[in-house]
C-alpha cells in the first residue's frame, strides 16, 4: 500500500486495508486507488479464501510437499501473466510475491470475512463522505462475483470501477503506466 498527499493506493489485501484507511480516517484520506482489491462486500468469495489458503499453508509447511506447493503458486502467478511483455522490474516484482511464505497469508484470511463485513457494514452506513475513489478490477464477466462486487464498492463511495482488456490480479505489472495515470490522476484531483 503506497501513502502520499492525503491519498493511497492498494493492490488485493492492501487495497482492503486502504478501504479500513480512508473509513476509519476520513479527515486523513481524501483520494484512493483500489488495484483488484480484496472485496469486503462478498462475503461468499471471502469465505471460500480461509479453507484453500489454510489447506496451502498447511501443505507448504511439508518439507518436499511444500517445495511442491511453492512451486504450484510460481506457476500460477506465471500463467497469469503469460503473453504480456513484463519488463525486469515487473518480473522481479512477480518474483517476490510468488516467494512470499503462505502459512501468513492463511493466518490473516481466517478472520477476514468477520472483519470485511464490519468494515462493509460500516462503509455502507455512513459512505465514504469526501474520498475521491477509484477501483480497479481484473477483466472479468460482468457477471463475476467479485467484478460485480468492486462495481457496488465504487458506487457506495461515488466512484468509479474501470477494467483494462486481459489484466489480472496482478495488473499493476500488466499495466503499470496505465495504472500510474490512475493514481497521477486522483492526486492531481485532490489539490
Amino acid at each position: 500500500m503506497v501513502v502520499w498527499f492525503g491519498s493511497k493506493a492498494g493492490q488485493s489485501l492492501g487495497g482492503l486495508l486502504a478501504l479500513q484507511l480512508a473509513a476509519d480516517a476520513p479527515d486523513l484520506v481524501r483520494g484512493a486507488v483500489l488495484i483488484d482489491p480484496t472485496p469486503a462486500n462478498a462475503p461468499r468469495v471471502l469465505r471460500s479464501l480461509g479453507p484453500a489458503t489454510r489447506a496451502l499453508a498447511g501443505l507448504s509447511t511439508l518439507p518436499l510437499v511444500g517445495r511442491l506447493a511453492g512451486a504450484v503458486v510460481a506457476a500460477g502467478s506465471r500463467r497469469e501473466v503469460r503473453g504480456w511483455d513484463l519488463g525486469p522490474e515487473q518480473q522481479a516484482a512477480l518474483a517476490r510475491v510468488v516467494a512470499d511464505p503462505i502459512p501468513p497469508l492463511a493466518d490473516i484470511v481466517r478472520t477476514l470475512p468477520d472483519d470485511a463485513a464490519g468494515l462493509w457494514a460500516r462503509v455502507q452506513r455512513s459512505g465514504l463522505p469526501g474520498l475521491r475513489l477509484e477501483v480497479l478490477t481484473a477483466d472479468r464477466k460482468p457477471t463475476h462475483p467479485v467484478r460485480l462486487a468492486h462495481e457496488e464498492l465504487a458506487r457506495a463511495a461515488d466512484g468509479s470501477c474501470r477494467s483494462w482488456p486481459r489484466v489480472t490480479h496482478v495488473m499493476h505489472l500488466q499495466v503499470p503506466d496505465d495504472i500510474g495515470a490512475v493514481v497521477l490522476d486522483v492526486v492531481a484531483g485532490l489539490r
